[in-house]
């Protein structure tokens, strides 16, 4: 039991010293397009642009339009509509061109 008990602190120690040193991160950090917000959205809108499909990507352009707002009230109003439009599309060819629509928007 002695030795139990002198070897758990060394262990703790060990543990302490191999957490504090650790890896490097294991993704790299990704930087934003030169072209800000507006340049994210029209990356998140490439895919419904060409696949006809809506997914995750929506709610992030949904934030960025708001980021947007505070750059460039104007561009984000348009965009805003135009991003109504894409939601309320039924068929992939509606959300192809409401996509390209919104891009050529921003």
């Amino acid at each position: 039991m002695k030795t139990f008990l002198k070897t758990v602190p060394r262990l703790t120690l060990l543990a302490l010293a191999l957490s504090v040193v650790g890896c490097e991160p294991a993704s790299t950090p990704v930087e934003a397009p030169s072209g800000g917000v507006a340049q994210l959205i029209k990356q998140n809108l490439q895919n419904p642009a060409e696949t006809g499909e809506i997914g995750s990507e929506m709610m992030q352009i949904e934030q960025d339009l708001e980021k947007l707002a505070a750059e460039d009230p104007a561009k984000a109003e348009t965009a805003k509509k135009a991003f109504a439009a894409l939601k309320a599309a039924k068929s992939p060819d509606q959300v192809k061109a409401k996509a390209k629509e919104m891009m050529g928007k921003l």
